[in-house]
């Protein structure tokens, strides 16, 4: 089986997962320069939780689109 490769244009979830990606990075980037105090640990941890799922959950849904076109 030879994938459709497609760009973003055709997969919207995934344009949408791709800059919801772009926004963590940039909100990653900035709690890095927060101290090690309660709020920021936490919210960093999720942001971590969320930057690495993106890498699992966008092959499964360009897999999906790909059936679903």
């Amino acid at each position: 089986n030879n994938p459709n490769f497609r760009s973003l244009n055709f997969y919207p979830i995934n344009q949408f997962t791709f800059w919801a990606l772009i926004s963590v990075f940039i909100l990653l980037t900035w709690i890095g320069s927060r101290p090690v105090e309660e709020p920021y640990e936490l919210i960093g941890q999720i942001l971590t939780i969320t930057y690495f799922s993106y890498f699992i959950i966008n092959p499964i849904l360009l897999k999906i689109w790909d059936k679903i076109l």
